[in-house]
């Protein structure tokens, strides 16, 4: 079954704020957060350095939260520096959660090999240097059996890029896909269909509403405001 993630203030609430976390966990929803390291080694949800705040919620907080609250929900830590895979691990290892964490974003590939299916490993990682928009499906290709020799397992990888032939060629690598950010409540129900292992959406729980018979997008967000 492929895993629905909320992205990072998705439906409506806000990024890496404490009330997208709340509203997560009283769903058992899987989310997303933004990982940045302060210089005192705290670990701080974050997207962007300029959005560091005295408030902000801190990784720890996440976690204690989560193991406090015996949730079982998958937490994708999207690491916005490089070098937080160990800062990461040793917190989760702390409040002993570890099986629950993925990490994403920032993520050097050798790390594929010792964690397996903790790591998203995003495709565009590897093409530091090349402007995104030049990316073509043949240098798309090339770069999954690259990943497949690195022991990669489940690939990160934007919707627009998950074309049938990579999705295709992936399969026959042994490898897996999470796409984001899939908003398109139909994308995303034909993206499951297709057995990609996550889809990460701004409308996670619109989503999982919608699947329980909800008869449009308005109906939906109706009822989520009546939930939060």
């Amino acid at each position: 079954m492929t895993m629905i993630t909320a992205h990072s203030g998705s439906d409506n609430m806000g990024e890496n704020s404490w009330t997208f976390i709340r509203f997560c966990l009283d769903r058992q929803l899987c989310f997303e957060v933004d990982v940045r390291q302060q210089t005192d080694g705290t670990l701080i949800l974050a997207h962007d350095r300029q959005e560091v705040v005295p408030e902000s919620v801190t990784l720890e907080q996440v976690f204690q939260a989560v193991a406090n609250e015996k949730t079982t929900m998958t937490i994708n830590c999207d690491l916005k520096e490089e070098g937080l895979e160990m800062a990461v691990f040793s917190l989760a290892q702390t409040y002993q959660i570890w099986t629950q964490i993925v990490l994403s974003g920032y993520v050097r590939v050798s790390w594929a090999a010792i964690w397996g299916k903790h790591i998203f490993y995003n495709i565009e990682n590897q093409f530091e240097g090349k402007k995104l928009g030049d990316i073509t499906e043949a240098d798309l290709i090339e770069t999954l059996q690259e990943l497949a020799y690195q022991s990669v397992q489940i690939v990160n990888i934007h919707e627009g890029w998950l074309t049938e032939l990579a999705r295709e060629v992936g399969q026959q690598l042994g490898l897996t896909f999470s796409v984001w950010t899939v908003n398109e409540l139909e994308t995303i129900e034909y993206l499951a269909s297709c057995g990609v292992y996550n889809i990460t959406s701004r409308c996670a729980w619109a989503y999982l509403l919608w699947k329980k018979g909800a008869k449009s997008h308005a109906e939906i967000l109706e009822s989520q405001a009546s939930l939060s």
